[in-house]
């Protein structure tokens, strides 16, 4: 297997990952190309790699990773890591070849750091390289269902839309239309997240990156609101990728939050996405009483660390994980939480 390191935007490699993307049943919006141009434009990174890995010519895999300092230590990781869930190398990580050569690449970087990555990667990699890896979070996925009529069930819906029944009839979906982009980020604004202090769209950056996001993803970026009596109430931001639709951003007006909204706009999101081809709604990472009771369906997931020293590996490992037990900490107190992300954006 040829393996070829880019440190430019070539239009070689470029090509050649679109088109694999384009075709590969393991695409997903982290190892997009669009994913990648997005995250250089939007933070303007000057230093990263995109390794390509070749077999006869054809490209089989592409790993794409950008030079950043962490806890002070220079690294590699798929930026921006709050918003990565899922593999973020597109490659099968069932082919022995593709991962060893994947492995050895990562090693010769020097060090390398990954958030929300689930188990199959993991598991793959240790067949070639020592990876640390520690559990951070979970993954929760919707499996559509469909009854004999070819129609999407949810089980016990009624029972899940008990606190929106007052306001049912006068709710509906609307989307996808990329173009109410900006209105989910008024939404967001006046959001229940927002009030708490962990709303997505806290900072102008993070805004721009979505809005370049839809600028490169075209049709496969989604925008869905849902209204009250024709106004909007909430929004879903997401990817459709081969049959998956992806969550990326939820959000919904405070007032909205006693009639449990969120729960109700996933429910029709999902009706609306398996009526239309879609076989998998993945949730994202993190974990709500929302997600666990639309689904049992989860897979953990972990911040893994490639590194040549030992040392560098167990410092890392050792300033995350006291990072996320103080965030934890931090989270189960909205009003604190919410002046620490305060402070924390002032100073950005």
């Amino acid at each position: 297997m040829k393996i070829v390191t880019y440190t430019t935007i070539d239009q070689k490699i470029m090509k050649d990952w679109e088109a694999l993307w384009e075709s590969s049943q393991f695409s997903n919006y982290t190892n997009a190309p669009q994913w990648f141009t997005s995250t250089i434009e939007t933070f303007d990174y000057k230093e990263y790699v995109i390794i390509g890995f070749y077999k006869k010519e054809k490209l089989q895999g592409v790993a794409a990773l950008v030079k950043e300092k962490r806890y002070g230590i220079t690294l590699y990781t798929v930026a921006p890591t709050d918003f990565i869930c899922g593999v973020p190398f597109l490659a099968d990580v069932e082919n022995k070849e593709i991962m060893k050569a994947l492995g050895n690449a990562l090693r010769n970087l020097g060090t390398v750091y990954l958030e929300n990555v689930p188990e199959e990667l993991i598991t793959a990699l240790r067949n070639t390289i020592s990876v640390t890896a520690t559990p951070t979070s979970v993954n929760f996925y919707v499996e559509v269902q469909k009854n004999d009529k070819g129609e999407v069930t949810i089980p016990h819906r009624r029972r899940l839309l008990r606190r929106s029944e007052s306001i049912e009839d006068d709710i509906t979906l609307y989307g996808p239309d990329a173009d109410v982009l900006e209105t989910a980020f008024s939404i967001d604004k006046k959001s229940n997240k927002q009030e708490y202090g962990y709303n997505a769209f806290a900072d102008e950056k993070t805004i721009s990156f979505y809005r370049t996001l839809q600028k490169h993803f075209g049709n496969r970026f989604s925008v869905f609101l849902l209204k009250h009596k024709n106004k909007p109430a909430a929004y879903q931001i997401g990817f459709q990728i081969n049959q998956t639709f992806y969550c990326s951003q939820i959000a919904f007006l405070k007032k909205y939050e006693v009639y449990s909204i969120g729960r109700s706009l996933l429910i029709r999101l999902i009706e609306y996405l398996g009526a239309n081809g879609i076989q998998i709604v993945d949730f994202g990472s993190g974990e709500d009483h929302v997600k666990r009771s639309l689904t049992k369906n989860q897979r953990i997931l972990y911040s893994v660390v490639i590194a040549k020293k030992s040392v560098t590996g167990k410092y890392i490992t050792f300033i995350d994980e006291t990072r996320n037990y103080l965030y934890s900490q931090l989270h189960k107190n909205k009003s604190i939480y919410a002046l620490y992300r305060k402070i924390k954006s002032r100073n950005k």
